[in-house]
């Protein structure tokens, strides 16, 4: 996943191998081989694409979906979006913002049935937790 995401980002960027490897202070070739596999970058050269790209390190290994960095700010810039252009309440955007951080994506991503599935299923395991805590 690594490598298609660095490609991907490197591109979406206009930058060539060899303007990222300038960036890095590696050759041409090292930067290369990180796209195609052949080697990983340590920590230290992941955390600078990361920066570099603005996106997590999650993101560049697969683990997101989710580019922005912040994904706090991200959740939260959606739920206010929907307020404004959606002329949404106070109240629904907190549990817009909610559900939003439970899915990692924002309450954008999901269907309104789907996220009224998504909190009976959530609302039924809290309420078997509390019912199986207070028996003992």
């Amino acid at each position: 996943m690594l490598p298609d995401r660095l490609r991907n980002l490197r591109i979406g960027v206009e930058k060539t191998q060899k303007e990222m490897a300038s960036h890095l202070g590696i050759t041409r070739q090292g930067y290369g081989n990180y796209e195609v596999g052949n080697t990983e970058p340590d920590q230290k050269t992941v955390n600078f694409l990361a920066n570099f790209f603005n996106v997590s390190i999650d993101y560049l290994y697969g683990r997101s979906d989710i580019q922005s960095a912040d994904l706090n700010s991200q959740i939260i810039n959606t739920a206010n979006k929907n307020k404004h252009n959606k002329g949404v309440s106070v109240k629904k955007v907190d549990q817009m913002t909610i559900v939003g951080r439970a899915f990692f994506g924002g309450d954008d991503k999901y269907t309104r049935e789907e996220l009224n599935i998504a909190r009976a299923v959530a609302k039924a395991a809290i309420d078997a937790y509390r019912k199986t805590t207070n028996k003992k």
